[in-house]
């Protein structure tokens, strides 16, 4: 009897000691989110799929014979195309994808081979000198960015083929080839006959997408479009199961690989190795984040892929990207809440004539505009020795929820004469869609504050609602998911978020998906740029905003959108 009752207690208190752990995980995770908490789960509305996409499932022995990973362990697998020779840092650099809790030794080879007559140049053996330059774990996967200090000592590089091959105790590889490149800014080039070539240019580095349907098509073209009109080079992301067929017109510009053959650490899992990314239980916290895992090796590589090319490079999502804004004829935060507490205009004419749309001729040249905003801004501000450059974040409203907002807004302030810190709440009970969902509370500090709240349901009354309807065809053009030009400024730096940076070329920091790496760097006015989100949905904190957190973002509108739809 004693027996029973001690396993009956043992069984009670394992799953106690299992729902602590499941609160402890979720309490560390939550605090570490923004006053805005993204969805998880992206939202697309229910349409048509698209016919020709690519949903044949790879098998394990294809994978296995695929030459992408090479496996230097049972649960350590190396990415082939992904060894790179630092000549001005003296290091050969290679990334690892491993189970968490795998332990394993490692000893390299290296050897030099002259291009032309295949002489061996040098040789080393059993090489043990590695340090980690960064290591992420999440869940059942680690990655480690990993570097072993070596000095070739070889003046023309021009003519050298470099190869690395891996020794485990269980394990050992065929040479692999190594990429061998100069990263620095001021480095020579590989042949000591030729001029340094100035690295030009901006690129983003985004992560892994999955497209569902037509809807989710159509506004990842916008997205590819505007940021090539702001002014990027190139768009690099990792596509999984798209049919890169419809971006035909703009492929010259971007730069795709495949999500294929990954290697698999899941539990209960029916392969091994991943095809998709639908394959990770979205709804599932854990799952989803773990998928950082596979976005902190792929935008490394990148950075690593064309470091030696350009001068930037942006790691922003795809509904995410840096809206430049640095002339006087650009609105700034502080222009607009003035205009906005004296608007004394309700003619719809009249208030466009007075906004002075802005003319935004420094963004018309793709490929370069991005590259000499960026060096304006590390002007301006006189920053040396910059590594990264942090953007304040804008989070644009969909045009359903802001009717909903100006209405409530409307009804809270219309009665309202005189306040004083006053706290308005607004909040859509019954809405449709939790993904339309909101509760917000706003400080209006005095009259100025409510004047400014009247004069924004004016605004979006007499202005930008009949603006929108009187140009349906041509805003038809436009992704539903970019039609918003309200938004809410956080007023704070992009630390916890994913991605939303701009980092320069000339270092070998590794760059991190939802944080500063440990460090922060260059933080950037929001007067000079911010970073925009647009997201399918998001829900609001219990935070309270300035009612001067909401703007009507004529750069955004002006800038890029209007350019687009000629």
């Amino acid at each position: 009897m004693t027996f029973k009752f001690s396993l009956k207690k043992l069984f009670y208190l394992t799953i106690i000691i299992f729902c602590l752990l499941f609160l402890t995980n979720n309490y560390r995770y939550s605090r570490h989110q923004p006053e805005i908490i993204l969805l998880d789960i992206p939202f697309t509305e229910p349409v048509e799929q698209i016919k020709t996409i690519n949903t044949q499932k790879i098998t394990d022995l294809e994978c296995a014979n695929n030459t992408l990973w090479v496996k230097i362990d049972k649960y350590v697998f190396l990415k082939r195309s992904s060894f790179y020779y630092l000549i001005d840092y003296k290091l050969i650099r290679f990334y690892y994808v491993m189970n968490t809790y795998a332990t394993f030794d490692m000893t390299v080879d290296v050897k030099a081979i002259h291009k032309r007559n295949r002489r061996v140049l040098k040789h080393l053996k059993k090489l043990t000198l590695f340090k980690n330059a960064f290591e992420y774990a999440r869940g059942l996967y680690k990655v480690k960015i990993v570097d072993l200090d070596f000095d070739l000592n070889i003046n023309d590089m021009e003519n050298v083929e470099l190869y690395v091959k891996f020794y485990t105790s269980s394990l050992s590889t065929d040479f692999l080839n190594v990429n061998v490149k100069y990263l620095n800014i001021t480095a020579k080039p590989l042949d000591p006959k030729k001029l340094p070539e100035v690295k030009k240019s901006s690129v983003v580095c985004s992560k892994i997408f999955y497209l569902n349907n037509l809807v989710d098509y159509d506004n990842m073209r916008w997205w590819l479009d505007l940021n090539l009109q702001i002014g990027h080079e190139t768009i690099s992301f990792y596509e999984n199961l798209i049919d890169m067929n419809y971006f035909q017109e703009i492929q010259s510009y971007i730069e795709f690989e495949s999500f294929r053959c990954f290697p698999n650490f899941l539990k209960n899992r029916n392969s091994e190795y991943l095809n998709s990314l639908k394959e990770i239980t979205y709804r599932n916290v854990f799952s989803y984040a773990s998928t950082d895992i596979f976005n902190v090796q792929m935008t490394n590589e990148c950075y690593m892929r064309h470091g030696d090319k350009v001068k930037y490079v942006a790691l922003i999502d795809n509904d995410e990207t840096i809206i430049p804004r640095l002339d006087k004829t650009y609105f700034t935060i502080e222009d607009f809440q003035l205009f906005m507490t004296n608007l004394k205009f309700d003619n719809f004419k009249q208030i466009e004539n007075n906004l002075k749309l802005v003319t935004c001729d420094r963004y018309d040249t793709k490929g370069h505009a991005m590259q000499s905003y960026l060096d304006e801004l590390i002007d301006i501000y006189k920053y040396k020795n910059v590594k990264s450059l942090y953007f304040q974040q804008a989070f644009y409203l969909k045009n359903d929820m802001v009717q909903e907002i100006f209405d409530l807004l409307e009804k809270k302030v219309e009665k309202m004469k005189n306040v004083s810190n006053d706290l308005i709440v607004l909040e859509n009970k019954n809405a449709k869609s939790e993904y339309l969902s909101f509760n917000l509370t706003f400080k209006l500090e005095n009259n100025i504050d409510l004047e400014y709240s009247k004069n924004l349901v004016k605004l979006y009354r007499n202005f930008a609602k009949p603006f929108i309807k009187n140009n349906k065809e041509s805003f038809g053009k436009v992704s539903k998911n970019y039609q918003r030009f309200f938004a809410l400024i956080s007023m704070r730096d992009n630390e916890f978020l994913m991605g939303k940076s701009i980092h320069t070329t000339d270092h070998t920091n590794p760059l991190c998906i939802h944080s500063l790496c440990g460090r922060r760097d260059k933080l950037v006015s929001f007067n000079h740029g911010h970073l925009s989100h647009f997201r399918g949905s998001f829900k609001f904190k219990n935070q309270v905003y300035s009612i001067r957190q909401i703007i009507f973002d004529l750069n955004y509108l002006n800038c890029f959108v209007k350019p687009l739809l000629k």
